[in-house]
């Protein structure tokens, strides 16, 4: 019965100090700095996340301003974010070359000085219009191959 008594003083003081170092770590790091313009790649994703979380299209500029970073996560989290506060992506794809990401920006900033972030009327021709002239190309890029369809039945 001692042992059980001095192992769990062992494992409170353990804790204790654990919980101290954590403490006075971070009051000399100070505040972390949360939002879009966060040099923390952290914090930035961590705002972009609960603006599409919380559908907030006062955070619209500041997404699609995030489409140009040149941190690939950030522009997927900003474009997934987009996505589900407008319901449409306008072409845009994180992982195209810089020109047709370019291309993708310059119609959500026109669709957001217009007031119609959500209008996605023209994002299926601009998909086309930005995609590789190669044939297949694009669909070697996003989409999945065709599923194997069974043998028919021979009567």
């Amino acid at each position: 019965m001692g042992r059980s008594i001095r192992r769990q003083c062992r494992v409170g003081l353990l804790c204790s100090l654990l919980a101290a170092s954590a403490a006075a770590a971070g009051g000399c790091a100070g505040p972390r700095e949360v939002g879009f313009n966060a040099n923390d790649p952290g914090a930035k994703l961590a705002a972009i996340i609960q603006a599409g979380r919380e559908k907030d299209r006062e955070a619209i500029p500041h997404l699609i301003e995030q489409l140009e970073s040149d941190d690939q996560a950030v522009r997927m989290y900003a474009i997934l974010a987009l996505e589900r506060i407008t319901g449409t992506r306008k072409g845009y794809r994180y992982y195209a070359p810089p020109a047709e990401r370019k291309n993708a920006v310059r119609r959500w900033v026109q669709a957001y000085r217009e007031g119609q972030p959500d209008d996605d009327e023209n994002a299926a021709t601009a998909e086309r219009e930005d995609a590789p002239s190669t044939p297949n190309a694009s669909a070697t890029q996003s989409d999945p191959p065709p599923e194997p369809q069974p043998p028919r039945a021979e009567r």
